[in-house]
């Protein structure tokens, strides 16, 4: 096996994609095989330096956004976002526990059924999870958050960080028309498709920008629960210090099920005592931009050696890129051309199928 066919990352690169983000691998196309050894070498030399400069690319992206977000966790309105939304909520559930009405729980899942189905259905074969147990299980002031800001919004998705005061009663409403606007701009400024402020105390979700139906809910039981998002804060919800970070693998996730999403988490500190957790969603296919033009030379690949990116070869042809992996099942061929994707499912082309390669 020639250094272009080994998955893995060179230099610096490897130290943050392979120990934060997961995406261990960066696999480029061999070359066809040159006349004499001097020519070898300047190709292999030329491999080397294409997957170090799409590792710096790479790392790069990472390092900025998870230097982004420990900024921000280290402002101090961070700490009192966290902390006075927290309260808020806890405000809203009240101090002994009420049932919700039925019909609010009704219009919850009919909402979920309407906006998710849709999206669900182009990336699954099976149809959308029970999410009557998830919606059952919120207590008043979830149920009463999402009602206001996320079923009843008048905005549409992708649109709905643009409701500052929801009709809604309690401090929650007024302390989020004053914190909201500051982190809309911040997230559209750091390019995250939503920024989330996650109590310890009680792991809920009580705050988010993007307003997607995991805002408000719990992590342990809630439709972000067992996810990448609640797996990623809870490598930082006791966390040693500020410095600490977590990064996810890409994963598909429930409440934005339309891509294949990353999540990164980093501590909130009031002084020396942790109130809570910053996290941030991004988009798998943001970050793997940094391949542009070496789509049909270079692909991520995942600890489970299945790809993270699109390579060139898929997007000329699907089908026969599917085809060519014959050592995988039939039923996960069938899903990456359902997906239109063969991202989680399908590893590396063979090298027989690349351009230019004998």
């Amino acid at each position: 096996m020639n250094l272009s066919q080994k998955l893995l990352l060179a230099g610096a690169g490897a130290a943050v994609l392979g120990a934060a983000l997961a995406l261990t691998a960066l696999a480029l196309a061999p070359v066809p095989a040159p006349a004499d050894m001097t020519s070898a070498a300047a190709g292999q030399a030329q491999e080397e330096r294409q997957r170090d400069q799409l590792a710096r690319a790479l790392q790069s992206d990472i390092d900025q956004r998870l230097a982004a977000l420990r900024a921000l966790a280290a402002q101090p309105g961070t700490a009192r976002d966290v902390q006075g939304l927290a309260q808020a909520v806890a405000e809203l559930a009240g101090t002994e526990p009420a049932p919700v009405d039925a019909v609010v729980h009704d219009e919850m899942l009919a909402w979920l059924t309407t906006r998710l189905t849709p999206e669900w259905t182009r990336g699954e074969r099976q149809p959308l999870p029970d999410l009557g147990p998830a919606v059952r299980s919120r207590d008043r002031a979830s149920a009463a958050l999402q009602q206001a800001y996320v079923v009843r919004n008048p905005h549409g998705a992708g649109e709905r960080d643009t409701l500052d005061r929801a009709e809604l009663a309690g401090r929650y409403a007024e302390l989020h028309a004053q914190v909201h606007p500051a982190w809309r701009t911040t997230r559209r400024s750091l390019v995250w498709d939503d920024l989330l402020l996650i109590d310890t105390a009680t792991d809920t979700i009580v705050y988010s920008v993007a307003k997607d139906p995991d805002f408000a809910t719990s992590l342990v039981e809630g439709l972000g629960a067992a996810s990448a998002l609640a797996e990623t804060y809870a490598r930082v919800r006791r966390a040693p210090g500020a410095s600490a970070a977590a990064v996810s693998d890409a994963a598909r996730y429930l409440p934005a099920p339309a891509e294949w999403q990353v999540f990164a988490a980093v501590p909130v500190f009031d002084g020396d005592r942790q109130v809570g957790v910053l996290a941030g969603r991004v988009r798998l296919q943001a970050l793997t931009a940094a391949l542009g033009s070496l789509a049909d030379q270079a692909w991520l690949v995942g600890p489970d050696g299945l790809l993270r990116s699109v390579p060139a070869a898929w997007s000329a042809a699907p089908a026969a890129f599917a085809d060519a992996a014959s050592d995988v099942a039939e039923d996960k061929r069938a899903l990456a051309q359902h997906r239109n994707t063969p991202v989680g499912v399908l590893p590396p082309p063979p090298t027989e199928t690349l351009p230019g390669v004998p």
